[in-house]
């Protein structure tokens, strides 16, 4: 009896744990199936084939494409602002079934889905350009294009009176605003901007709004640092390089009150 009972507790101790499946729909004569391992990761598979892996991994839709039946997933690792990446699965004629992702480390923009093709437009960061990418069973995955970030045409330091705005990155929005910063910033003013992506709705103090952000997924890395004055259409930046900062204008031509407030914002 002791010898049947260590037996039954070796192999049950020894058998593999079983990915606990989440999502399960039939597609081109198979299944489609989400996992999750013991790790807690998400995998996609077609018959038992992986076809795509992620922490997050869930579907989102079925569309009709060129007549052909596709469905859209999104995995990704996450992480602090990041989305996930957009999955595409589909059938060939006369090959298996395919999948196929758009998006890189921090996602992708979400799809946009017609009959003849579906398109990805991308948001873009000030300063920055992004490609435009449109999907079809018979082209792939084509450039389209590109995006150039711009301002909102003829707004002014008025408009920063009169409407408070709600994220640092609406600064950039606003043309008066964002031609001061390119003066300001030169080249810098991308890696800058992304450094505010990742943040609340500034905070007064006194005359100034103040924000610190971060960069998606590398927060507490490369954190970003605006103030502006809106009355006397004044704004400065600061970002962290390594074990400093980079400030623009140069850290002595900061006014007290900045100084005091990039301070307290970055006080351990």
């Amino acid at each position: 009896m002791k010898t049947l009972f260590a037996v039954g507790l070796l192999l049950a101790c020894s058998a593999p744990v079983l990915a606990e499946e989440t999502d399960r729909r039939d597609f081109a004569g198979g299944i489609l199936t989400i996992s999750e391992n013991s790790d807690g990761e998400k995998v996609l598979a077609f018959d038992g084939r992986q076809l795509a892996a992620g922490y997050f991994l869930v579907f989102e839709q079925e569309a009709m494409v060129e007549e052909q039946a596709v469905l859209l997933y999104a995995a990704g690792d996450g992480g602090n602002a990041c989305g996930p990446a957009s999955v595409i699965v589909w059938k060939p004629t006369d090959k298996p079934v395919e999948a196929v992702s758009i998006g890189e480390d921090c996602g992708a923009p979400s799809p946009a889905v017609s009959s003849e093709r579906i398109v990805y437009l991308p948001y873009v960061l000030p300063g920055s350009s992004e490609p435009v990418e449109t999907w079809s069973p018979s082209a792939g995955l084509v450039l389209a294009g590109r995006l150039d970030f711009a301002p909102e045409p003829g707004t002014g330091w008025a408009d920063l009176e009169n409407k408070p705005v709600g994220h640092p990155m609406d600064y950039f929005s606003n043309a008066a605003f964002y031609k001061q910063a390119q003066a300001l910033l030169g080249e810098d003013l991308g890696v800058v901007a992304q450094a505010l992506s990742v943040s609340s709705e500034p905070e007064a103090d006194g005359g100034l709004q103040i924000a610190r952000g971060c960069v998606p997924h590398a927060c507490t890395v490369s954190d970003g640092f605006v103030a502006v004055d809106v009355k006397a259409r004044a704004m400065w930046f600061a970002q962290m390089r390594g074990s400093s900062f980079a400030h623009w204008p140069k850290l002595a031509e900061w006014p007290k009150p900045v100084r005091a407030a990039f301070d307290a914002a970055f006080a351990e």
